[in-house]
């Protein structure tokens, strides 16, 4: 079996995860975006699942979102949620 995606042939379905179509919308893996030509033309067989749509989905709506914010911090922000590990069985807040 090929390690590769240049050197897959296609004899075989391939699972496409995640990785590949994120690296294709991202433009920063031409293998990829050359493997998925070659899937798109019907030149290899491959597959993927509901799962990994739904992942690239959301990878690619919190990269989309992420544009209209500016960094975010945490420091000088008032925690909603308080948890020290030494306390965690005690479940006290921190005004107690």
């Amino acid at each position: 079996m090929p390690k590769n995606l240049k050197d897959f042939r296609g004899k075989e379905p391939i699972f496409i995860d995640a990785n590949i179509f994120l690296h294709h919308a991202f433009d920063v893996n031409p293998v990829s975006v050359e493997f998925l030509k070659k899937v798109e033309s019907f030149d290899l067989k491959a597959y993927t699942s509901a799962l990994v749509i739904e992942e690239v989905t959301f990878k690619l709506i919190m990269q989309s979102a992420s544009n209209f914010l500016d960094k975010v911090t945490l420091q000088g922000r008032s925690p909603k949620i308080w948890w020290k590990p030494s306390a965690c069985s005690e479940r006290k807040s921190p005004q107690d």
